[in-house]
């Protein structure tokens, strides 16, 4: 995705960075020179948190437009990062063949099936990095539409202009990162922490990690919990990247960053980690004082905008212009044929723009006539892709529910609490039964039906109620 052009033209100068943190907003306004780079003219950090952003998006705007204009920012147009506490990811592989046109779908539809997120429920983004094989493997980021539209809200209320929203944690990662070790970052997030994996510029997942209680002194987290939280992070993710996964890097300003490192290097040293290291930190300096560190961390995304690189993250897909559309379309060589061809199109047209005229006011009417009808049948998929569980095409999981409904006594001896159906085709039920005779009249009835085998009694506990586990296999070519 090509940068903006305001971006790439001399048009406009300025953007302003804001960096939406759990505990407050950090700003600042950067002003492009002349030749390569940009100069830092104003930075603020300012006490509003995420959460009244996203509950009181018209309030919190009035608040910032009011502290823009004190603080003496004067742009408009602004580079948007959200807290990683906002989106929702998950890890995902885009095959190798697939078109870009066909992308954003494939996407969504992922999404939807590894989120739970209807289409239209969220913006959608991807970051992806080239793996062996021609195979493509890394993060699907999904904001979610209330938060988005909140987020939309709130600059608007500020009179501000978005050109792109992002989200990223406060950990700086360059271009000339290698692409053969993974990394996983740590870096401060208000009084949490943000976990994230990269291979090379790209990010392959994030965990954002909230303690319930703070560590000693003012550390966000005990050093012995964070190493089980990091285990616990990458048990989640693929095999494959924890494979990739050999350094831990430690990012930030503030002071308990280092106390940190230096509690939990000789506890990740001996899980097994071979470098844990603490990433340098230089202040970067303005004319009002030290840049705020959430705003470091987007100096990168800022300049690669500038100079028109794609952010890694993106959640507002940026609009063509007319102009760029008749450039885009007349760039390439014989533009000269094209524009005579485009003339004859224009009066080839004007020819039968009568009957056009009349062709759509009748289909307007026919939609007016349909437009009830259609709305209700839209509104009944969107219902029943919100609950397509309940409609799979497959009654194979309704079958089992059935034998295990029939095998189960009517005077309510024995229930059961949950059934899971795992991806061999195995299933294990879990429940209670007045007692154990109960449990093994049913499964004997249980092994009278064909379809059921290898029926094992995995678990049973305590006299009344008793507890019990049992696993089997469903064969759907069995014959009743």
């Amino acid at each position: 995705m090509k940068a903006p052009t305001w971006l790439q033209s001399g048009g406009t100068r300025q953007l302003l960075v804001l960096a939406i943190e759990d505990s407050h907003v950090a700003l600042a306004e950067l002003r492009r020179r002349n030749g390569h780079g940009a100069d830092i003219r104003h930075s603020l950090s300012l006490p509003l948190p995420a959460s009244r952003i996203e509950q009181e998006p018209e309030e919190a705007g009035r608040l910032l437009a009011e502290a823009l204009q004190t603080h003496g920012f004067t742009s408009r147009r602004c580079l948007v990062r959200t807290p990683l506490s906002w989106v929702l990811a998950a890890p995902i592989e885009v095959p190798g063949q697939l078109p870009a046109g066909e992308l954003p779908g494939f996407l969504e539809l992922q999404a939807e099936q590894q989120l739970a997120l209807p289409p239209g429920r969220a913006r959608i983004a991807g970051d992806f990095a080239a793996l062996p094989e021609g195979r493509r493997r890394g993060l699907l980021a999904a904001l979610p539409q209330n938060r988005f539209d909140a987020l939309l809200r709130f600059l608007q209320a500020a009179g501000l202009k978005p050109v792109s929203v992002t989200a990223d944690a406060n950990a700086p990662v360059t271009a000339d990162e290698p692409l053969d070790e993974g990394v996983l970052r740590i870096a401060p997030a208000g009084k949490g922490l943000d976990l994230v994996l990269t291979l090379g510029p790209h990010r392959l997942a994030f965990r954002h990690l909230d303690p319930p209680n703070a560590g000693a002194g003012h550390l966000p987290i005990e050093p012995a919990d964070l190493v089980r939280e990091i285990r616990l992070t990458l048990g989640r993710w693929p095999a494959e990247w924890r494979s990739l996964c050999r350094r831990i890097a430690f990012h930030g300003a503030e002071s308990f960053i280092d106390e940190l490192h230096a509690a939990a290097k000789p506890l990740l040293e001996a899980a097994g980690w071979k470098r844990v290291d603490r990433e340098p930190h230089r202040p970067v300096a303005t004319g009002n004082g030290p840049l705020p560190h959430a705003c470091e961390a987007l100096l990168g995304a800022a300049h690669g905008v500038l100079r028109g690189q794609p952010l890694p993250l993106e959640f507002l897909p940026r609009q063509e212009t007319a102009w760029e559309r008749i450039q885009r379309r007349f760039a390439g060589g014989h533009r000269r044929q094209l524009i005579l061809a485009g003339v004859g199109l224009v009066l080839l047209l004007w020819l039968p723009a009568w009957w056009q005229a009349h062709r759509l006011g009748t289909l307007e009417q026919t939609w007016k006539e349909m437009a009830g009808p259609v709305a209700k049948l839209e509104q009944l998929q969107t219902d029943i892709r919100s609950f397509r569980p309940w409609f799979a095409r497959d009654p194979e999981s309704l079958l089992v529910l059935e034998a295990v409904t029939e095998a189960f006594p009517e005077e309510g001896e024995v229930w059961a609490r949950s059934i899971e159906w795992k991806a061999d085709g195995q299933f294990t039920c879990n429940g209670l039964a007045r007692s154990q005779q109960a449990i093994m009249a049913t499964l004997e009835r249980l092994r009278a039906d064909p379809h059921i085998r290898d029926l094992k009694l995995k678990q049973v506990r305590g006299q009344n109620p008793v507890q019990f586990a049992f696993q089997f296999t469903w064969r759907h070519d069995a014959q009743r």
